[in-house]
């Protein structure tokens, strides 16, 4: 049925993967701490037994997920980390077209076979964003906004050194950037990036994308250079690192 996305509506296929995951569970003797009634039941199959998902199944998952604008089922496929290799293919395309880019921003943090063609087309979007992005981007700034108070809160007790380490890079990491820059911070900061594909990834934008990725590395030295001892201190995810900030200018330049 899957096969035909005409044949169903969003509720039944909701339906029909519950009833897919629920049959898996049992054969495997997984339980679960809430019942089919019980909310939220769906998100919870797919968090505990996703991974139970062949490639062709999870393949005809996200198609219906983009079908029918499933973001939370796919939110959750792509932080739980099954979604990878020929799964990921056109992945953040898609994305892009649906103006998701709040989930572009999972990928590059959870999805680790980034090719070419994904990491330039995420320079092209963070570089060049179109006004229809925007909105979803929003949703990334205030996050950003959420993260930064919410360190500054943890940080007035002085006594706790990891607090205040996250209060600093978090504020450098907020303060200052565009929405679209706060959204570059997690390519950045990637582990998943290739030192080659990356920098013929710099090498193929345009000069005023080149300019503006330039300024952008730029904002990070001067904030590195205000707060010396930033540099050294605990990393946090999707803040990038003097390390990873001095490589991408070196990449720039090699490029």
């Amino acid at each position: 049925m899957l096969t035909n996305l005409k044949s169903f509506s969003k509720v039944e296929f909701i339906s029909m993967l519950s009833s897919y995951l629920e049959k898996n569970r049992e054969k495997v003797g997984i339980p679960l701490a809430i019942g089919p009634k019980d909310e939220g039941y769906t998100k919870v199959l797919i968090k505990t037994l996703g991974f139970l998902m062949g490639e062709a199944v999870l393949g005809l998952v996200l198609e219906a997920c983009f079908a029918f604008e499933i973001w939370e089922i796919l939110e959750i496929l792509i932080i739980g980390g099954l979604i990878d290799g020929p799964s990921s293919k056109n992945l953040l395309q898609n994305l892009i077209e649906k103006k998701r880019s709040d989930l572009v921003c999972l990928c590059i943090t959870h999805v680790s076979d980034l090719q070419f063609s994904d990491i330039y087309t995420v320079l092209n979007l963070f570089l060049s964003p179109p006004k229809e992005a925007y909105p979803t981007m929003i949703v990334i700034r205030k996050e950003w906004e959420t993260r930064a108070l919410s360190a500054t809160e943890m940080a007035k007790d002085k006594k706790n050194l990891a607090s205040n380490s996250a209060a600093i890079l978090l504020m450098m990491a907020h303060d200052e950037f565009t929405t679209s820059e706060l959204c570059l911070h997690y390519l950045i900061s990637s582990s998943n990036l290739d030192d080659v594909i990356f920098s013929a990834c710099v090498g193929s934008l345009n000069g005023s994308q080149i300019m503006g990725f330039v300024r952008y590395l730029k904002k990070w030295l001067k904030k590195y250079e205000k707060f010396p001892s930033s540099s050294s201190l605990l990393g946090l995810d999707s803040v990038p690192s003097l390390e990873n900030v001095t490589k991408c200018l070196l990449l720039r330049v090699c490029s």
